[in-house]
Parts: structure tokens; C-alpha cells; sequence
């Protein structure tokens, strides 16, 4: 629901702001004052989150309505919005952790231009499958995202327990060719480069890098 849900809000001409539902409400609440937003996009199930956006003045939409086998179906003559190309597409809010969250404003352009170059650079095609391993707040996601769908390539989602606990199980199990994630998680995956013969491209990045992940994975055959 979520990569359906950013890629509506771009389709109909607005911009999205992914937010982690697990944040303290009164977080949620200053970030959504922040934005100015007033559509949040919830599941069913998050009720507590539901309700705290009504008080907060925000009109709350359920997944499942647009998106679940009761959803009703879409015209296919929808006119699509022209949208210039340094109209604002979305913004993704730095951690805060030394101070208030800020937000960074990213234009359409910009996305484009990283899903297409992400795309050219790490050779994804239509028969790649891509592994999500970012969290939805974080910049890397959308990347994935946006230079599969242009490809044509399949895109690979799990949990994100279990993208940071069995990593290992999600890149079998997917048969992913591709993943994009930091040093510290991937030093997580006790595999050799052979046990896993359909992995092609490692993008590691965001802090140092371990000299064992370069010794074992830097040499791999097949895997760049």
C-alpha cells in the first residue's frame, strides 16, 4: 500500500511526506503541523493513529479503502496532471536527533533523476528484483522504488523486522538481485557470495565501511 499510496500522490499532482507510524504521537502531530498536511494514508488497524488525526485536524484515510479487494475500481480515462518539473514532490524529515526534525523539500526532477540514474548505474531491467532494505522515511526507499517501477523490474518488500532481523531470509526467499543498505546491516548477512548465486549488486553506504564485508563481497565473483 505504501509505494501505491506515494505513487497516487504524485499521479494526481500533490506531494507525500513518508512518516514512521511507530513515532510518539507528539511527534506525529508536530510534523504533520510542520507539513501542513491535511490527508494522512493509514491502515485499518493503526485506529490509535486514526484517531489522532482527526484531533490534530487531518483527514485520515484508510489503506484498504483504496487500495484492498473492496476498493472500488479506478476509471481508465483519468486525465494526468501535468506537474512542472521543480514542483515540489516530497519531503523526507531528518532524524532530529540533534534538534527539531527538518524537513527536506525534494522537486519531481529530482526523483526522476534518481531513479533513472540509480536505474543506469546499477544495471536494473526489467529482470532484475530489487530488495527494499531502507526504512520508508529514509531517501534510499524512494530510490528503489522509483528505479524499479521505471524498469519495469519487480520489487521485493518485507517487513521491516524482518529486513533487519533475517536479512539473510529475505534476500533467499525474494531470489533479489539487487539491494541498497548500510555497512552495519549488511555485516549482518553470514552468507557467503556463492550461497546467494542470483545476488548481482550490493550498494552499501551512509557510514564506514568494514574491511571483512569489503574482503568477502568486494572479491565475489558475479556481484558488484
Amino acid at each position: 500500500a505504501l509505494v501505491l499510496s506515494e505513487l497516487s500522490v504524485l499521479l494526481a499532482g500533490a506531494a507525500f511526506a513518508p512518516l514512521n507510524p511507530q513515532d510518539p504521537a507528539a511527534r506525529l502531530q508536530g510534523l504533520w503541523q510542520d507539513l501542513g498536511a491535511n490527508v494522512v494514508i493509514l491502515r485499518a488497524s493503526q485506529s490509535n493513529l486514526v484517531a489522532l488525526a482527526k484531533e490534530s485536524g487531518l483527514r485520515p484515510v484508510e489503506a484498504e479503502s483504496l487500495f484492498g479487494d473492496s476498493a472500488p475500481a479506478a476509471p481508465l480515462d483519468w486525465a494526468a496532471v501535468e506537474v512542472p518539473a521543480d514542483a515540489l514532490c516530497h519531503i523526507i524529515y531528518t532524524s532530529g536527533s540533534t534538534g527539531r526534525p527538518k524537513g527536506v523539500l525534494m522537486e519531481h526532477r529530482g526523483l526522476v533523476n534518481y531513479a533513472l540514474q540509480k536505474a543506469a548505474l546499477h544495471g536494473i531491467t526489467a529482470e532484475s528484483r530489487v530488495l527494499v532494505a531502507s526504512a520508508s522515511t529514509f531517501d534510499p526507499s524512494l530510490g528503489d522504488f522509483f528505479s524499479t517501477l521505471v524498469t519495469g523490474a519487480t520489487l521485493c518488500l518485507d517487513s521491516r523486522a524482518a529486513v533487519t532481523q533475517q536479512l539473510e531470509d529475505c534476500l533467499r526467499n525474494s531470489g533479489a538481485t539487487h539491494v541498497l543498505t548500510t555497512p552495519a546491516l549488511w555485516s549482518m548477512v553470514e552468507l557467503a557470495p556463492q550461497q546467494l548465486p542470483q545476488l548481482w549488486v550490493v550498494a552499501l553506504g551512509g557510514e564506514a565501511m568494514p574491511p571483512a564485508v569489503v574482503r568477502t563481497w568486494g572479491q565475489a565473483p558475479g556481484v558488484q
